[in-house]
């Protein structure tokens, strides 16, 4: 696609030249049909006729181009359109061409970073492989950072978290400083009722106390 070059002074140049709205819009159309043919401002006679067609006084509008504007006639109806200030044919093509190579270029180097990248992958030695298991199934190896991943969540997830339980003594058995009173003493004899000093006996008054909190007083 190109494109057609439209002066900022163009209102002024028509005005100068008293130019009709009509003739002004068939002008801007023919300078848009000869961008798209490129053929640098050769208006054919089919062309013209096409862009004429909206016209009720198309044969009135080309000639007053030609005393106006600067169009000049040429052989079986066709037309040469004033063209300095458009983009040559040639420069066009050229500049197509220009535009397709750099994107064969860019696809070319597209296709052979896609075949770099995968050669490196096959390359390294984390590269991940599909092995048979017994089962006679393919099992995909997880590598570089998957694997990382997957190390790390199994030492985190795997972890499980234990509370501490209070132990508990058997039935029968006191804290650890106590004596079991009711097992009898080595060879047959009566085991001796334990003095104050003894471990684990509480001083006791001869009658109860009648509040617990006495025996802090």
């Amino acid at each position: 696609m190109t494109w057609t070059r439209i002066p900022d002074d163009w209102i002024e140049r028509v005005d100068d030249v008293d130019l009709s709205r009509d003739a002004e819009l068939l002008h801007i159309r023919a300078l848009l049909e000869c961008n798209r043919a490129g053929n640098d401002g050769l208006l054919k006679a089919r062309a013209l006729a096409r862009i004429l067609s909206g016209f009720e006084n198309g044969p009135e509008l080309v000639a007053e181009l030609v005393e106006k504007w600067g169009w000049e006639p040429k052989e079986v109806g066709a037309h040469q359109v004033p063209w300095d200030e458009q983009e040559a044919a040639e420069a066009v093509q050229k500049r197509r061409a220009n535009g397709r190579e750099r994107n064969r270029r860019y696809r070319n180097r597209g296709i052979e970073m896609a075949a770099e990248r995968l050669a490196s992958q096959d390359a390294s030695p984390n590269a991940s492989q599909d092995t048979k298991n017994g089962k006679g199934q393919f099992t995909a190896h997880p590598t570089g950072k998957a694997k990382k991943r997957d190390a790390s969540c199994d030492a985190l997830g795997d972890v499980t978290t234990t509370l501490p339980v209070p132990s508990r003594p058997k039935d029968g058995l006191r804290d650890k400083g106590s004596q079991n009173l009711d097992s009898p003493a080595p060879g047959g004899a009566a085991r001796p009722e334990p003095g104050p000093s003894e471990a684990g006996a509480l001083p006791v008054d001869d009658e109860p106390l009648s509040k617990p909190w006495e025996a802090i007083i």
